[in-house]
C-alpha cells in the first residue's frame, strides 16, 4: 500500500510523532509512506526512517502539491491530520479519487466541525473517549465512522536510575497559557530543594512565554548555586531525555512515552490531572492526561506535593509499581506494532468500499 499522510509541518509536536510512529510501523509492515506538510526540526527523523517527503505551503494551501504528489507516486490512500491539512488534502482527493481518511487529535476548533473534509472522509479516527464524545455531541458527522484508536509509543521499559539525583522533565508549549504552568513547575522544584537536595529540573517545549519562563529558571539556578533547572526548548528527539527522569510532568504524546518508557506522570496539559497510577491510567488517558480536560489544579502548591509525594514513593521504595512501570497496562494497546496492524485494517476497509471517481470527488462510506 502506498500511504500519503498530511499534516501542518514536521515540527516537534503529537501530531508529528504519531505521523512519525505509524509511519515507522506501517513501513515495518511492507508499507511505503510519504509526507506532505511543512518541514521542521523533526523531518531528519522522518527520512531516517524511510519515509519519502513532499514539502507543501503552510496548510490549507497545499492541494495542488498534495495532488501531485498523489498522482507521481502513485498514492493509494491519502490520511489527513486534523481539518486544516484536511482542507488542502480534500481538495487534491476530490480531483484525483484517492480513498481518504482523516484522524483527529484533542478537540477540533469551534468551526471546524462543518469542515467538507470531515464530511468527504470514509473513517475519521480519533484517540479518546472525549474526544467521541465531543464529535458525537455536534451532530454534524456520522458517527458510524469514527474510529477510537490509541496512540502508537514505541515501547522501551526500564526503571530509573537508582543512584543520582531526582530528576524531572517537564513538557509543554511554553504558550500564554500553558507557560504558566512551567512558572508554577519551577516555583515548585525550587521548594522541593529541602528534601531532593542535589535534584534536576528539564523543560521542554516553546513559546512565547519561554524568556519568562528561562528567567525563572536563571534566577532560581543563582539561588541554589548550581544548574538544577534546564530550558532545553523545543528538542526534535525527546525520548531519550524523558527516558533518564524519575518523573515526567506534561500530557498527551509525552506522557504516553514516559509511562511506556517506566517512568512515573504527573499530567498537566491545558488542564490538570494530577499523579499517575495503576488505577486511574485508563480515566486518564481518556482525558489524555489532562489535554481535553481534567480538575486537579495545576498551581505550584499542587505540583510541589505532587513531587514531593513521588520523591518520597521513591526513595522509599514502597509500592513503587502503583505509579512506575505503568507500561505493563498498556503496552498492548499503544504498541508500534499492535496500532499499525489496526490502522492498517482501517485502511484496507476503506480501500475496499471506495468508489471514488476521479474529479467528481464521491467517495463512498467504508
Amino acid at each position: 500500500m502506498r500511504i500519503l499522510l498530511v499534516g501542518r509541518n514536521a515540527k516537534t509536536g503529537g501530531g508529528t510523532t504519531f505521523r512519525l510512529n505509524i509511519s515507522r510501523g506501517l513501513i515495518a509492515r511492507g508499507h511505503e509512506v510519504w509526507l506532505a506538510c511543512q518541514p521542521g526540526e523533526v523531518l531528519p527523523r522522518y527520512r531516517a526512517a524511510g519515509v519519502h517527503y513532499v514539502w507543501t505551503p503552510p496548510a490549507p494551501w497545499g492541494g495542488m502539491w498534495i495532488e501531485r504528489a498523489i498522482r507521481a507516486n502513485k498514492i493509494d490512500l491519502v490520511h489527513a491530520s486534523n481539518a486544516t491539512p484536511g482542507t488542502a488534502a480534500e481538495w487534491a482527493v476530490r480531483r484525483t479519487g484517492t480513498p481518504f481518511i482523516m484522524s483527529v487529535h484533542g478537540f477540533l476548533g469551534k468551526k471546524d466541525h462543518t469542515r467538507p473534509c470531515l464530511q468527504l472522509a470514509s473513517k475519521i479516527l480519533t484517540f479518546e473517549e472525549i474526544a467521541v464524545e465531543s464529535l458525537s455531541k455536534k451532530q454534524v458527522i456520522d458517527m458510524n465512522k469514527v474510529v477510537l484508536l490509541r496512540r502508537p509509543i514505541e515501547h522501551r521499559p526500564q526503571y530509573p536510575d537508582e543512584g543520582g539525583p531526582f530528576r524531572m522533565v517537564g513538557v509543554g508549549r511554553m504558550s500564554k497559557r500553558k507557560g504558566q504552568n512551567a512558572l508554577n513547575l519551577i516555583a515548585a522544584f525550587e521548594r522541593l530543594q529541602a528534601i531532593a537536595p542535589g535534584s534536576m529540573l528539564q523543560l521542554l517545549g516553546d513559546g512565547s512565554m519561554i524568556k519568562d519562563v528561562r528567567r525563572a529558571a536563571r534566577e532560581v539556578n543563582a539561588r541554589l548555586g548550581r544548574e538544577a533547572v534546564s530550558v532545553l526548548g523545543s528538542v526534535p528527539e525527546p525520548g531519550p531525555i524523558i527516558g533518564r527522569a524519575h518523573v515526567l510532568i506534561g500530557a498527551s504524546y509525552c506522557a504516553l512515552e514516559a509511562i511506556m518508557q517506566g517512568v512515573a506522570v504527573v499530567g498537566a496539559g491545558f488542564w490538570g490531572y494530577g499523579i499517575i497510577n495503576q488505577d486511574n491510567i485508563r480515566d486518564a488517558m481518556a482525558w489524555n492526561f489532562g489535554d481535553v480536560g481534567g480538575k486537579w489544579e495545576m498551581t505550584a502548591d499542587n505540583f510541589h506535593e505532587a513531587l514531593r509525594f513521588l520523591h518520597e514513593t521513591w526513595h522509599a521504595d514502597e509500592d513503587r509499581a502503583r505509579y512506575w512501570r505503568l507500561d505493563r497496562l498498556i503496552e498492548d494497546d499503544h504498541s508500534l506494532a499492535n496500532v499499525a496492524a489496526r490502522i492498517e485494517a482501517v485502511y484496507e476497509e476503506v480501500l475496499r468500499g471506495s468508489s471514488a471517481t476521479p474529479e467528481r470527488g464521491v467517495l463512498s462510506p467504508a
